[in-house]
This record gives C-alpha cells, sequence and structure tokens, in this order.
C-alpha cells in the first residue's frame, strides 16, 4: 500500500474508499490511481467494478501498443492474487508454448518481507 499516491492513502484514510479498492488501484501510474480513486468516490464504484475497469483499461492499453490482449481470466487471477497478497501481480501466459510467468512486483524490503511470509518462508 506504501506504493500508492498520497491523495489515494488520504481518500483511504477519510474511509471514502475501502482497501480492497486501494489494492485494484496498485497496479496503475500514481495520476491513474487519482483518477481512478475520484470515480469510485464520484460514482460509488464497489471493489468488483474498480477491479473490471482496472482490468479493461490495461488491456485497453496493451491493445494501443499492439500487444496481445490479456485473457480476462488471467486478469482476474491476476487481482485475485494482488487482494491476497497486496502487491502487483502480473501473469504472462503464451498459450503458443503453453508456459508463462508471474511477476510479484514489491516496492521495499519491509513489503518484501510481508510477502515472503505470507507464501510461508521462514529464515
Amino acid at each position: 500500500m506504501l506504493s500508492l499516491d498520497r491523495y489515494v492513502i488520504g481518500l483511504l484514510e477519510q474511509k471514502k474508499i475501502d482497501m480492497g479498492h486501494a489494492r485494484a488501484l496498485l497496479t496503475l501510474s500514481k495520476p491513474s490511481q487519482k483518477i481512478y480513486a475520484d470515480k469510485v468516490v464520484s460514482q460509488k464504484l464497489s471493489v468488483r467494478d474498480i477491479e473490471n475497469m482496472v482490468i479493461e483499461g490495461s488491456e485497453k492499453n496493451f491493445e494501443k501498443r499492439g500487444k496481445i490482449k490479456k485473457d480476462k481470466h488471467i486478469g482476474k487471477i491476476e487481482n485475485q492474487l494482488r487482494e491476497k497478497l497486496g502487491i502487483q501481480v502480473d501473469i504472462s501466459h503464451s498459450s503458443v508454448k503453453n508456459n508463462g510467468k508471474i511477476t510479484l512486483k514489491y516496492s521495499n524490503l519491509e513489503v518484501l518481507e510481508g510477502l515472503l511470509k505470507k507464501l510461508g518462508y521462514k529464515k
């Protein structure tokens, strides 16, 4: 949550958005976080609504860059993992090679330690 824009953190502290909304915004750039957070407040969007908007927005960006559109099922899995782990998750899957990778992005060592604990890693 430390990678959220200060404005979004303020909305969270004021209870104008929920933790679930904030998690959904983690994958966005800070300017985009503000825009989507304002949509949550003004349109009274549910967590699922904002998750779907974020997924659809990222799919449109992939299409604009000429990349392959991400499967909606993969996007939902990414969102579920993002909610459980509290960090940005990216799943890349190749249907041609039938393999892929999962990328977990953390913002600092404290977040990494929390992630490792959630995954059951012991020193």
